[in-house]
């Protein structure tokens, strides 16, 4: 698996369908009520990564350079973030210890051969290199990821309820 940022490929457009593709067919939300909600979401989880932050738009690509996952991250939650995601004001107290945050997908076949956990090795080498202290993201209580990240360092830091659902936030020390 080669690891490469959006910005050091030329002519990305293809490859950043490829992953939008990834994103939707990976996403626990399935279903929209509106063109417009579904495009709120997009751009809440995945452009705006790809649009501000391009070199830390991780892509996965295989031997034959086909797309089998991203990283959309960013080495500082901005304002802008937190205005696309108003649970993180519930989190605002621990996202200054664990600056980074990030959104991973893979597609299908990919997942469970170990290349998520590269790629989180990898973003977070790049961090570091950066000087960043922390990473964190935020995920369901119950979702089957939350194992993933424990197993690669990173531990609860905060939880909060929302109606009927419960997001745990996840953080790692750099």
């Amino acid at each position: 698996m080669q690891i490469l940022p959006l910005s050091e490929i030329p002519s990305p457009r293809y490859k950043l369908e490829t992953a939008e593709r990834i994103f939707f067919e990976a996403s626990s939300k399935k279903t929209f009520s509106s063109d417009e909600e579904r495009e709120a979401f997009r751009r809440r989880y995945f452009t705006v990564y790809a649009d501000r932050d391009p070199e830390w738009f991780l892509l996965a690509l295989d031997d034959s350079d086909q797309v089998l996952g991203y990283l959309a991250g960013t080495p500082s939650t901005r304002e802008d973030h937190l205005s696309l995601n108003p649970y993180l004001e519930g989190f605002r107290s621990v996202i200054g210890e664990f600056p980074a945050h990030l959104h991973i997908n893979f597609c299908q076949v990919a997942r469970g051969l170990g290349l998520g956990s590269r790629l989180l090795e990898d973003f977070e080498s790049r961090l570091k290199a950066h000087s960043v202290t922390g990473v964190h993201l935020v995920t369901g209580a119950k979702e089957r990821n939350v194992g993933f990240y424990a197993r690669n360092g990173y531990s609860e830091a905060s939880r909060l309820r929302i109606g009927a659902s419960e997001l745990v936030f996840l953080g790692k020390r750099l």
